[in-house]
């Protein structure tokens, strides 16, 4: 590669972070933002109330928060693919639950995948 090669490759990278960030940020937290739209939806569904509903974006944010650091030591020591793989793996599990889920002790059991793949994608992909 030449001087000028490398220059431009650093400088569409630059280029391209914010928005890759916002994009990250955005499809990370989708399923979130659905269920904290659809509390009274969800709270009349499974018959629970909405303070219980509200427990979803906390266990998120609980398990977001541990993931995000063990996954940024992660991203360092082992290759990024594999890492992105499982990330998209967790998130399709987590939201295929949620889609059958019967029972609200399923909505939370299924949850934890999802929270835990969040983190994982956006250290992966940034």
């Amino acid at each position: 590669m030449t001087g000028e090669t490398v220059v431009a490759s650093k400088s569409l990278k630059r280029t391209l972070l914010i928005p890759t960030l916002l994009l990250c940020v955005f499809l990370s937290g989708t399923v979130a933002y659905f269920v904290i739209v659809a509390f009274v939806d969800l709270s009349a569904s499974f018959k629970v109330s909405i303070g219980t509903v509200s427990v979803l974006p906390i266990i998120a944010w609980a398990l977001g928060t541990i993931m995000g650091v063990i996954m940024s030591a992660l991203t360092i020591r082992f290759k990024h693919k594999p890492l992105l793989i499982s990330g998209i793996a967790l998130y399709a599990i987590g939201a295929l639950g949620f889609f059958l889920a019967q029972n609200f002790a399923t909505v939370i059991l299924v949850h934890f995948p999802r929270a835990l793949a969040c983190p994982e994608i956006v250290n992966v992909y940034v």
